[in-house]
């Protein structure tokens, strides 16, 4: 009601310019606007009260910072009797940019779960959870309308995976960018994965790729073992004929060329051996696939090899796969 009345007086005090037909208060000008800028009124008759009072605060304000700002007699000789401040503390920066943590938790929680703890029992299966992880954090990010840098970088991360899937040296990789990422755009929270305390000796990473191993060297020896086994059949029942056990002992040594090469291909796809310091059943397993991988090798560098010695070599490759599966039980 007040402010209607002050609106009211106002209007009532509003007058019109003889010649430019602008509305002016005469109270506190003797013109309108243009009046003014062609020189044609006089300078207001009363200087508004705020004004005054404005320039009054600006002149005290003007002699105190002579008196005591930088460089001044006063403010030097306090700084030769007082002792050194400390520090300022430092200026939030990118700290207070980033985002709270706690709407994303279960999202969080998914990706860092597959990324170094999951449940996978394959590394192609491992590639999907954490593509999925990826994705849901992104889409999350997305609907609230927060970090665009960190919904772009994970979503580069999930097409890499698409294209190329995981292996032991990606893996390592998406979890370094991970934990960068993390960094850059969450705060810290207590229920983070704190990658210094993931068991690297019995990842589980590490120990599906020695069981996929274990998996492709009993296919590879099946695979020899049933080449060998056709060339040592004879054409003739009952009738071994020299000139084609010659012949079948030629077109062995031509498949094993070949068949050795991929049996050392696929050893050389292992992650690094284990530590002595690693858990006694991860080093028995690795060892148990070395063994193996030895045995199969040896059948790819000779003649074509005997039933027993294809049964030892299936008994060692099943021993090692059956090793990594009591490792990777939940």
């Amino acid at each position: 009601m007040a402010d209607e009345e002050h609106w009211a007086q106002r209007r009532r005090r509003v007058a019109k310019c003889k010649v430019h037909g602008l509305h002016y208060d005469p109270r506190l000008t003797s013109g309108c606007t243009l009046c003014r800028k062609e020189g044609l009124g006089a300078e207001p008759r009363q200087k508004p009260q705020t004004v005054l009072m404005l320039l009054s605060l600006l002149g005290v304000a003007v002699i105190l910072f002579r008196m005591f700002g930088p460089g001044s007699a006063v403010r030097a000789d306090s700084a030769a009797t007082e002792p050194a401040a400390t520090a300022a503390p430092a200026a939030p920066g990118a700290a207070s940019s980033r985002l709270d943590p706690e709407p994303y938790r279960a999202a969080i929680a998914a990706l860092e779960q597959a990324l170094f703890k999951g449940s996978a029992a394959s590394l192609p299966e491992m590639s999907d959870q954490v593509y999925h992880g990826l994705a849901q954090l992104r889409r999350d990010l997305v609907e609230r309308r927060e970090g665009e840098d960190a919904a772009v970088a994970l979503d580069e991360i999930g097409e890499r995976i698409i294209d190329q899937g995981l292996s032991i040296e990606s893996l390592a990789r998406v979890r370094e960018e991970w934990i960068r990422l993390r960094a850059r755009t969450f705060r810290p929270a207590p229920w983070f994965v704190v990658p210094s305390r993931v068991a690297a000796l019995t990842d589980r990473a590490e120990l599906m790729t020695y069981r996929a191993a274990a998996d492709d060297l009993y296919a590879l020896l099946g695979e020899g073992a049933e080449r060998a086994r056709q060339l040592l059949t004879p054409s003739t029942p009952n009738f071994v004929d020299p000139k084609e056990v010659a012949l079948n002992q030629e077109t062995w040594r031509g498949y094993r060329a070949d068949w050795r090469r991929r049996i050392v291909e696929l050893r050389r796809q292992l992650p690094a051996r284990p530590a002595a310091s690693a858990d006694p059943q991860v080093l028995l397993a690795t060892q148990r696939l070395e063994q193996a991988f030895a045995q199969v090798s040896a059948l790819a560098a000779g003649d074509l090899p005997a039933g027993e010695r294809v049964g030892a070599a299936f008994d060692a490759a099943e021993q090692a796969r059956r090793s990594f599966d009591e490792l990777l039980v939940p």
